[in-house]
């Protein structure tokens, strides 16, 4: 059979766009895989209920470090988190309720997408992440997210660079050159993500 030139073109195109995906998507699944989000989610987007949201999410945040120590993996460190879901439940409510609310609170370790986030000094690029998932009242609102493992939304280890936190409990290289945005050939690699992300939702 032959084929005509556009419908060649056309064949190449495709096959280089399934060759595209399936780079990609390996790629996000073996950078996903290493990483542990937080996601709190506010009731709704009016000021007294997106302060409740941070007011809880500092106190998760704390309490998270009284437990959760350098030597644990990624793996231990969702044990750890799952087996304290109701303490961690609790902690929410009674942030809500010494703040004269009465919304519900649902704690909870799922599977969750995330668009691309930038912090200060290093972006996360847009897809499936596993996560600790705390959500206030109907969860309409404006929510915040970081990343519990490895833990570089704890304050206690601002003193390091992204890089150091990320490889010191195992990131491997690769993954921390594409978050922390130390190597350009990174940078393209993180767009690339973004954009299988966005076709694919």
């Amino acid at each position: 059979m032959k084929f005509r030139p556009w419908e060649t073109a056309l064949l190449l195109l495709v096959a280089s766009l399934l060759l595209f995906g399936a780079v990609a998507q390996a790629s996000a699944e073996a950078l996903s895989d290493q990483f542990l989000r937080l996601h709190v989610i506010a009731n709704s987007d009016s000021t007294e209920d997106q302060a409740l949201k941070l007011l809880v999410r500092d106190e998760i945040l704390a309490h998270s470090q009284t437990f959760l120590s350098p030597e644990l993996s990624r793996t231990d460190c969702e044990a750890a988190l799952a087996d304290r879901l109701p303490e961690l439940k609790a902690l929410a409510q009674n942030v809500l309720q010494k703040n004269g609310s009465s919304l519900s609170v649902s704690a909870s370790i799922t599977d969750a997408h995330f668009p691309t986030k930038h912090y200060a000094d290093f972006a996360l690029p847009a897809g499936t992440y596993r996560a600790l998932r705390i959500v206030l009242g109907d969860g309409g609102g404006e929510n915040w997210w970081c990343v519990v493992f490895p833990p570089l939304c704890f304050g206690a280890v601002s003193e390091t660079t992204t890089a150091e936190q990320a490889l010191a409990y195992g990131l491997d290289p690769q993954s921390t050159a594409l978050i922390s945005g130390e190597n350009e050939g990174y940078i393209l690699k993180f767009k690339c993500l973004e954009l299988w992300d966005s076709w694919v939702n």
